[in-house]
């Protein structure tokens, strides 16, 4: 097939998964997902899981990713591929987006501002510490794949001066209602750098084969047995999954400051090496990250959106005799009156 025509089938394939992407997004965003579940991905995983690093290498938007701090609500983050930059900043309640804060090109002082912005308007009068609202960011470029993920408040289990029991349980059900959706896909977070048996993500998780994403590898000692156990884990020997795990690299307690064009930079070096280097490039980095998600996102909407448009059409057939019902009574309660 010339180069040409190869381009042009490319091209087809991602304006295809853009249109059914858009169509869910749409139908979240006027508050459809209130009513009846939504095809999604969800990203989940214990506090300082490198949730949020995971979703700045894919995104490159500038997550706040503080080690023992909890983001109080859920953020969907929706990525479009197009020529110019954009970015848009809504928050939403009761299922419903309002409008954007602030919007314009996409810079990263910018979306940072825009972001605390809408992260004040999510703040609680009444002192609780989570909320069930949504922060959405929209975010679109030339190097952004056709994605949307939800990001869920990380997992934790002792108190803090910040963080109660009562908060703990709060997301614990959060996540929970969010993980028995049967039209979502779990992108499960965990840390080598953390027990894998004790991270709460594992253990809600599991039996309900989520995708896995193992982070932090960089901290593991060279050669030692828990290594040996990531390294087994991202080939599903120690724990199989339909969806398999990926491993991803990302920027140290030190390397805060280091751009995103270093970041991935440093990715394969360390891959290159013993004994990540025995795993499939399938298996390794962001940039075969961003493409599978894509893949597995499309798919996953075009399986199951004949049956949410066949609900939304009985939902509607059932409005429809209701509000004829609603119209006879008081009709009938006029004429009786007269």
């Amino acid at each position: 097939m010339p180069d040409a025509a190869i381009g042009s089938t490319a091209l087809l394939a991602s304006d295809d998964s853009r249109r059914i992407i858009d169509l869910i997004d749409s139908l979240s965003s006027h508050g459809v997902n209130h009513y009846l579940d939504l095809p999604q991905i969800i990203v989940c995983g214990d506090q300082s899981s490198g949730k949020s690093s995971v979703l700045e290498a894919i995104s490159r938007v500038p997550f706040e990713a503080q080690d023992g701090l909890c983001t109080p609500f859920a953020t969907e983050l929706v990525l479009r591929r197009q020529e110019e930059a954009e970015f848009k900043v809504f928050v939403t309640r009761h299922g419903v987006a309002e409008e954007a804060t602030l919007e314009g090109e996409s810079t990263d002082l910018a979306i940072e501002k825009a972001i605390e912005a809408a992260k004040e308007r999510l703040i609680l009068s009444d002192g609780k510490a989570f909320s069930r609202d949504i922060l959405r960011i929209e975010v679109s470029g030339p190097n952004q794949p056709h994605l949307t993920l939800v990001d869920l408040p990380g997992l934790f289990q002792s108190s803090t001066i910040t963080q109660s029991a009562e908060d703990a349980q709060t997301v614990e059900e959060l996540v929970i209602s969010y993980m028995k959706k049967p039209r979502i896909i779990i992108l499960a977070v965990v840390s080598a750098a953390n027990e894998f048996a004790l991270q709460q993500v594992t253990q809600r998780a599991r039996e309900i084969d989520p995708n896995g994403f193992i982070t932090k590898p960089d901290k593991l000692d060279r050669y030692s047995n828990t290594e040996k156990f990531y390294v087994n884990l991202s080939n599903t020997k120690e724990v199989p999954l339909s969806l398999g795990w990926h491993v991803l690299r990302n920027r140290g307690f030190g390397e805060t400051t280091v751009a995103s064009d270093v970041r991935d930079q440093l990715e394969p070096k360390f891959f290159a090496k013993s004994p990540w280097n025995k795993l499939t490039d399938s298996q390794l980095g962001v940039e075969s990250l961003k493409s599978r998600l894509s893949r597995v996102l499309h798919n996953h909407v075009l399986k199951h959106i004949p049956n949410v448009l066949e609900e939304i059409q009985s939902s509607l057939k059932e409005c429809k005799i209701a509000l004829e019902h609603l119209g006879r009574e008081r009709r009938s309660q006029k004429e009786q009156r007269a």
